[in-house]
């Protein structure tokens, strides 16, 4: 994305789409390693990939997915064949992909990364992990809710709502048997856990783009306390950046009311009694101050989220 914001007026088109493809296939590789995708890449109707002197066989792939955007005036279809049927968040994953690319051809200047396709990044990387679900959707939106409560503009709520998503990205850097251990980690395995933050940041840290860099802040404190007992390197109070203590609070309230590969979930009396017991500690005491005023109303996030994803 970087790349089309800083180069779109002389970037090479063909180049351009060829390497969205094989972006697109990595990404869709990261959870299922088996999957077979091919593509072929159409400019005003004319096969750019493969080129026009290779026959493309993909009568073996039985799932067929077409796109279409336009860039510079030409009109780009984008057609991906799949050994399996891709899932509604990795169909829509491609497509803002190449909305977002579209949209930086047109606004090149002040670009903004859609958040749709920051949560189908997320989610892509989440998948990985069996028991998070649709985990980076219910913390954007808590995280939303409470960057409104603290007085965050409307451009800045957006913002953290977007970079939420990106608070676990660097777990795609953590193995499959640590992810989804169905027991407590030991030390070993929980010191590598913690590299998640870091992993994250590291991933994040040299964008650009405004909701990358705030993404890589909160990769690497969402982990950190109030009370400096955190990590990965034991912050306190407001030495930990405000966005990072909303997403904070977001990602464990979520994370207690949901059931995971470890544990069931806990009552939702039992969560909100360890949100309070941690205030102080844990969470910024503000921060849990306005949760208790409008605990209603995160309730209801976490509650309409979840018949969300069950319809």
């Amino acid at each position: 994305m970087e790349k089309i914001v800083k180069e779109a007026p002389e970037m090479n088109l063909s180049e351009l789409l060829i390497n969205a493809f094989f972006q697109i296939r990595t990404f869709l590789s990261l959870r299922d390693s088996k999957l077979n995708i091919t593509s072929e890449i159409f400019v005003n109707g004319e096969r750019i990939f493969p080129p026009k002197n290779i026959r493309v066989e993909n009568h073996y792939l039985p799932n067929q997915y077409n796109y279409k955007i336009n860039i510079k005036h030409n009109a780009v279809k984008f057609s991906l064949y799949t050994s399996r049927d891709l899932k509604a968040f990795e169909s829509a994953y491609v497509n803002s992909l190449l909305k977002n690319i579209e949209s930086a051809f047109v606004q090149k200047e002040g670009f903004d990364v859609e958040d749709e396709f920051v949560l189908m990044i997320s989610k892509l990387v989440e998948a990985r992990s069996e028991e998070t679900g649709e985990h980076v959707n219910r913390v954007s939106e808590i995280a939303k809710f409470l960057a409104q409560l603290s007085g965050h503009s409307s451009r800045d709520v957006k913002l953290i709502h977007g970079a939420a998503a990106l608070h676990d990205i660097g777990k795609v850097g953590i193995p499959d048997y640590i992810l989804n251990k169905p027991a407590k980690l030991d030390d070993k395995e929980f010191a590598i856990m913690k590299e998640h933050t870091l992993i994250g940041f590291e991933l994040l840290r040299n964008s650009s783009l405004k909701i990358f860099q705030t993404g890589a802040v909160i990769a690497l404190e969402h982990h950190e306390r109030w009370d400096g007992t955190g990590y990965p390197y034991g912050l306190e109070g407001e030495q930990i950046t405000l966005e990072s203590r909303i997403v904070q609070i977001a990602d464990v309230f979520e994370a207690l009311t949901q059931d995971r590969c470890y544990r069931p979930a806990w009552p939702l009396e039992k969560a909100i009694e360890y949100m309070n017991d941690m205030k102080g500690k844990q969470f910024d005491p503000w921060l849990i101050e306005l949760f208790n005023k409008h605990l209603r109303e995160f309730v209801q996030i976490v509650q309409d989220k979840q018949d969300e994803e069950a319809n």
